[in-house]
């Protein structure tokens, strides 16, 4: 289920959940078609989010993980190594993998190529 399904399924929609928090709805919008990624939703956000639709936030990770991992190809058995390991901490512990997770996402990109005067 995607973030539009779950605001219908607690009797809202992705407009009002926008008033309601002041996060922009393309944002949310982007969310929900699985543009932007669940991992690039800062704490804050997802507090507010969690708020507007009288959730917890692990509710809401859990509805949105779930349709970003349905959404997704095949994930290596790394990949689904990571997935099990944020499912089994805290959110204290899932924040702080997540942040840690950004830094290396920032100084590894994938589709980094160096060029030859920097080499």
């Amino acid at each position: 289920m995607n973030l539009k399904e779950f605001c219908k399924q607690k009797g809202t929609n992705i407009n009002k959940v926008a008033e309601q928090t002041g996060i922009p709805a393309t944002t949310l919008y982007t969310i929900s078609s699985g543009k932007t990624p669940v991992g690039n939703m800062g704490v804050s956000m997802f507090i507010k989010v969690a708020s507007a639709l009288g959730c917890t936030t692990d509710e809401l990770y859990e509805v949105l993980l779930n349709d970003e991992m349905q959404t997704t190809s095949e994930l290596t058995p790394e990949q689904s190594e990571l997935v099990d390991i944020m499912r089994s901490i805290t959110p204290q512990g899932q924040h702080q993998l997540l942040m840690f997770a950004r830094g290396v996402a920032a100084s590894y990109p994938k589709n980094n190529q160096v060029s030859e005067a920097s080499a």
